[in-house]
């Protein structure tokens, strides 16, 4: 990686569904994307335990110096998403024909971000859509995506904006599932510097957000944050994971019940 440079992961499943003995976590590959500096976004992969010597990287992009990353498994994927030079949206997306990668629909958008912005990601609709996460010019966290994987455009998130966020905020986002139906957490540091999350439930976002416990004495502004679920033999877990002042990994764990 670049100096500085940002990285995500993520292990497919979803998108190499029809592939790979049918997400057998065995035949599952997880794949690593960095931003390696000079406008270059580089993905390494592991199959079952064992890391690929090759390093696939793309160029021509336009991805910013030391842009956000994250790297999403959904059925459209799995696809990477960035920032660009002009502080605008953009992404590529696998082809699994021949293991190349594409400029995603969204590049054309023109969605403008802060300059500051993070990014975090979540597939939707059992994996058939895909939302991205991130501030908008006024410091604004928003939501942008696209409804199934089939379509020929994005779409901002039909409330708008969710709350003001303190600029430059880690953004991390979790779905799980209650009762059959589809939830989802996005975390972000609020003005004070806490971590404060908003819950999408029932097809509606709750009204407002609610304080992580422990979070306003621990963690810096402008810390990086992410969250995902895991699923354990005695229960659903929410996992935020943050770098503290101390500098230290910080990861609190949350279960699903009357969220």
């Amino acid at each position: 990686p670049g100096a500085d440079g940002n990285i995500g992961a993520t292990v497919l499943v979803l998108a190499t569904f029809f592939t790979t003995a049918q997400g057998d976590p065995k035949s599952a590959q997880t794949k690593l994307v960095y931003d390696a500096g000079n406008g270059t976004i580089c993905v390494r992969t592991k199959s079952g335990e064992d890391w690929l010597n090759n390093v696939q990287c793309v160029f021509g992009a336009n991805p910013k110096p030391n842009t956000p990353v994250t790297i999403l498994d959904w059925l459209g994927g799995p696809s990477i998403y960035f920032i660009t030079t002009d502080n605008c949206l953009s992404g590529i997306d696998n082809v699994p024909s021949n293991n190349t990668w594409k400029l995603s629909i969204l590049a054309m958008e023109k969605t403008p971000t802060h300059p500051l912005s993070q990014l975090a990601s979540v597939t939707w609709l059992n994996g058939t859509s895909a939302w991205l996460y991130y501030q908008d010019e006024n410091s604004q966290l928003r939501e942008n995506g696209i409804d199934d994987y089939r379509d020929d455009g994005w779409r901002d998130g039909s409330t708008g904006p969710l709350g003001l966020a303190q600029t430059g905020s880690g953004i991390g986002c979790s779905r799980y599932l209650v009762d059959g139906g589809e939830v989802l957490e996005v975390f972000i540091q609020a003005t004070n510097a806490a971590i404060h999350g908003k819950v999408y439930i029932d097809s509606v976002w709750t009204s407002g957000f609610y304080a992580v416990d422990g979070t306003p004495e621990t963690i810096m502004g402008g810390a990086s944050l992410t969250a995902t679920t895991v699923t354990q033999p005695n229960g659903t877990f929410v996992f935020l994971a943050y770098v503290a002042s101390n500098s230290y990994l910080t990861v609190q764990s949350r279960g699903i019940v009357n969220v």
